[in-house]
């Protein structure tokens, strides 16, 4: 009787972390450096997801001191699909990024993001108007308010699952080589 009972919780145990190691639903920034006074600078928002999603909208808040947004679009996991609603809105006081995916506004719904990890949802490219070296953080943040923002998916009910937010770190260099952005022939 006492082994089985061992065994029970051996099992048990075992299914637990198994349990455990599924794939969470979040939304990341990776930390990167970038040049004091560089314009053209991608940063990607990624996703994992455990189930599949039929639309989401990302928030985050960045230094408008030291960035500006010169362009957000949608993530290279999102834009083959081709969905039917996407927009956004970038403000400068204070610095925002709002920008929402639905992939399918009509019955059947058909197009969805798949499960899985490490996909893009959104594009960033930042100019940074610092010109000294520091750090600033793009943070994944829920928005309240009149018009509250949140950072959802959506899952095949229309129901909206909260993900982890991993904020990101830019850190700003002026110890960066130059960057070549444009090489002429000879004629």
């Amino acid at each position: 009787m006492q082994r089985l009972k061992v065994l029970f919780l051996s099992g048990a145990a075992l299914v637990g972390s198994c349990l455990s190691l599924e794939a969470a639903n979040r939304f990341y920034i990776g930390n990167k450096t970038v040049g004091a006074g560089t314009t053209g600078n991608v940063v990607s928002v990624m996703a994992d997801m455990d189930q599949d999603t039929y639309g989401y909208s990302i928030s985050l808040q960045y230094d408008a001191a030291k960035l500006a947004m010169t362009e957000v679009t949608m993530g290279g996991a999102a834009t083959p699909l081709s969905p039917e609603f996407y927009d956004g809105t970038v403000t400068t006081s204070p610095g925002r990024v709002f920008y929402g995916v639905v992939f399918d506004l009509t019955n059947p719904i058909t197009k969805k993001l798949s499960s899985g990890t490490g996909r893009e949802a959104l594009k960033l490219t930042i100019e940074v108007k610092a010109t000294t070296a520091s750090t600033t953080v793009l943070d994944l943040a829920n928005i309240p308010g009149d018009l509250p923002r949140r950072n959802v998916m959506t899952d095949s009910n229309g129901d909206s699952l909260v993900p982890t937010l991993v904020d990101g770190t830019l850190t700003i260099s002026t110890d960066l080589p130059p960057v070549i952005q444009l090489i002429r022939g000879n004629s």
